[in-house]
This record gives structure tokens, sequence and C-alpha cells, in this order.
């Protein structure tokens, strides 16, 4: 069983939606186990359909320079990569949003509206639809992403770069 404050709040708001709910004390694992970088949380075998939605609250550390949220079918197909950048590559205070296909990354799209803030929880409420993820930011904005292929199944979420406080399945 996975030592993790926040496993028995997940597993008690996904009981409804999951037929196996103690596979999420298997499936929520240190990210390092993933891409050997940062601090994260992977969840596995989700089984989300579009009307579903997640609800991600993290703890953002005071030297962080970006950090992902990615949504998908598992690591070589995500899509939704959403990526807050504070400064990474160039970006300032931008969110840049894209798809990985079969390892292959799509075009980015970036947003210029950034409420977050270094050493601050945040929370990230996400809807899936057939054909897009609408995002919704703690100060009240929202946006979509467009997905470029049908969305039949969210079955995978990683975090990277923050700290996981609660997920929450909507």
């Amino acid at each position: 069983m996975i030592n993790h404050p926040k496993v028995h709040n997940l597993k008690e708001h996904t009981s409804r939606h999951v037929r196996d709910v103690d596979s999420y004390e298997r499936c929520l694992i240190p990210h390092k186990e993933m891409a050997g970088l940062g601090i994260g949380a992977i969840l596995k075998n989700l089984d989300l359909t579009p009307g579903h939605g997640v609800e991600v609250k993290v703890f953002i550390p005071a030297d962080c320079k970006r950090f992902a949220i990615n949504i998908g079918e598992d690591v070589s197909n995500i899509n939704l990569h959403f990526n807050p950048r504070f400064d990474h590559e160039g970006d300032v205070h931008r969110i840049v949003c894209n798809s990985l296909t079969d390892n292959v990354w799509g075009s980015e799209c970036r947003e210029d509206c950034f409420p977050f803030h270094q050493g601050a929880e945040t929370t990230i409420d996400f809807e899936f639809q057939d054909d897009k993820i609408n995002i919704k930011l703690d100060s009240g904005e929202e946006m979509s992403f467009p997905l470029t292929k049908t969305l039949t199944k969210v079955s995978f979420l990683s975090l990277e770069d923050v700290q996981l406080k609660t997920i929450t399945i909507l």
C-alpha cells in the first residue's frame, strides 16, 4: 500500500466511478519513476469518460520554474499537457498546452492568463468532453484545449514538479 496522505481522500471520492477502487492505492507512484525528474505523481487505470472531470489541488514549490499536469491514455499518448511556466524556455508567466500522440508532440497553444504563485497552493479543474478539455483555474478564468482525436477514455494523469495535495473525480 502506498503511504500517501491523500490516497484515502482519492479513494473516497472515486468509489462511484471506478470498478476497482483498491487499484488507486497501487497506481499512485512517485513521478521520479516515470521520467527521473522533480516531484510529482502518476495515476493509472482511471477509466474516466467524457462528461467526467478531475479537480487537482497542488502545492507549487517556491523555486518552481514550470510545472505540468498530463492527462491522457498513457505516457506516450497525452490528450493535454498543461504546462504553466514561471520562467522556462523563453516563456515567462505563460501557460503552454500541447498534446502527445505516439510520442510525437503536436502544436503548442499559449495562454497569457497566469494566476499561479510560487510557494502557494492552487486548484485546477479539468472537464473532459469528446472534442476538448475545459480548464477552470483558481482565479475563475476558463479556457478550452481542442483535442486532436476524439476522447474516449482518460486512464492516465501525471503531475510534474508540483506536490499533490488532493485529486477529486468530478
